[in-house]
C-alpha cells in the first residue's frame, strides 16, 4: 500500500488524525490547506468534521484519484445527512475504500478503532522470497543471545533483559524467578524483542518481535532436561545451585522482523513470519 497521508481541517479533526496515524505507521498529517507530494503516498485519508463541506477536499481527492489511489474518509461527530452529502459529493472523483464515523466524546479510542480496522483490511504483506528470509532469521536469531521479554496484566507491564536459546522453533530463557512470573501466571500472552544499536538511516535497521504464549518448565520435566543440555547446563551446577531455575518457553504466534539490508535485495524492510516456526534453524 505504501504511506498514508491523513488531511484535516480543524484541531478536533487534526487530534483524530494524530491518533489513528500513529497506530497505522508510515504516516503523515497534513491541514488541508498545505501542499502535498502525491508520489509519495499510496493512500489517502480525509478526515472531516461536523462542520466540513467537500470542496475544502476537493483538490487533494483529485488529484489521489487521478493516481489511482486509495482514498477513505473519517467523518467526526458528523450527522448523517451531511455525511451522506459529503461522499456524495466526493463519488463525482472517486470511489472511497471505506469511512468511519468518529465519536468526539471517545475519539481516542474510535481513532484507534478506525486504524486497527484498516490494518485488518490490508492484511499482512506477503513474503515475496519465504526461503530468503527464513535464511536472514536464522542467521539473525543464532547471532544474538540476548532481548527484552514483555510481560504484563490488568494495567501492570515489566520489561526484562533476559538471555534466549532458540530451539526448534521456540524462544527458551532459564530464570531464578521475580516479578515477570507474576504476571506470567496471570497472562500466559508475552512478547520477546531482539535488536541491534540502530546505526543511522533505514537501511541499518536489524530487530525482531515475538509475540506468542508461554509455559513454564520445572526441572523434573522433559522439555527443561533437553533445552538444559542444549544451553550447556551442566548436571553438577543444577545439584550445586541454592535455588531453582525455572525454564520459561516461549512459542511465538508471529515474528515481526525488521531488516534494514534487505533493501539491496529489493525486498521489504519490515516483514511478517507466522508459518512453521521449526523451519527457522537456530544453534543447536
Amino acid at each position: 500500500m505504501g504511506n498514508t497521508l491523513f488531511m484535516y481541517h480543524d484541531e478536533l479533526t487534526k487530534s483524530a488524525a494524530v491518533v489513528a496515524s500513529a497506530v497505522l505507521s508510515m504516516s503523515a498529517c497534513k491541514a488541508v490547506h498545505t501542499a502535498a507530494d502525491t508520489r509519495k503516498y499510496g493512500r489517502l485519508i480525509c478526515v472531516a468534521g461536523p462542520a466540513a463541506v467537500y470542496e475544502v477536499y476537493r483538490d487533494i481527492v483529485q488529484a489521489f484519484a487521478s493516481a489511482d489511489k486509495e482514498i477513505g474518509f473519517f467523518f467526526v461527530n458528523m450527522e448523517p445527512d451531511r455525511k451522506d452529502i459529503f461522499l456524495q459529493a466526493a463519488g463525482e472523483s472517486c470511489t472511497p475504500a471505506f469511512s468511519a464515523d468518529l465519536d468526539g466524546r471517545t475519539l481516542m479510542d474510535d481513532a484507534v478503532n478506525a486504524a486497527e480496522n484498516i490494518l485488518a483490511k490490508d492484511g499482512r504483506p506477503e513474503n515475496r522470497n519465504e526461503a530468503r528470509l527464513l535464511e536472514v532469521l536464522g542467521e539473525f536469531l543464532r547471532s544474538h543471545d540476548t532481548g527484552i521479554l514483555a510481560t504484563g496484566h490488568d494495567n501492570i507491564i515489566r520489561s526484562t533483559p533476559i538471555e534466549y536459546v532458540w530451539y526448534k522453533g521456540r524462544f527458551y530463557f532459564f530464570s531464578e524467578g521475580g516479578r515477570k512470573f507474576a504476571h506470567l501466571w496471570r497472562n500466559r500472552r508475552a512478547s520477546y524483542s531482539v535488536c541491534e544499536p540502530y546505526g543511522g538511516g533505514v537501511q541499518t535497521l536489524a530487530g525482531l518481535q515475538a509475540n506468542g504464549t508461554v509455559r513454564v518448565y520445572e526441572p523434573d520435566d522433559a522439555v527443561y532436561e533437553e533445552v538444559r543440555k542444549v544451553k550447556g547446563i551442566s548436571d553438577n551446577t543444577l545439584r550445586t545451585m541454592p535455588v531453582t531455575l525455572h525454564l520459561i518457553e516461549l512459542t511465538p504466534a508471529e515474528l515481526i522482523f525488521m531488516w534494514g539490508p534487505f533493501l539491496k535485495e529489493d525486498l521489504p524492510v519490515k516483514q511478517i513470519y507466522d508459518g512453521d516456526m521449526e523451519k527457522i534453524k537456530g544453534k543447536a
